[in-house]
């Protein structure tokens, strides 16, 4: 992903990670 995508990704894939 890029820029703005990368933190957003990051805080969605969390939840679903965990």
């Amino acid at each position: 992903f890029n820029g703005i995508y990368s933190e957003v990704d990051a805080i969605s894939l969390e939840p679903k990670s965990s």
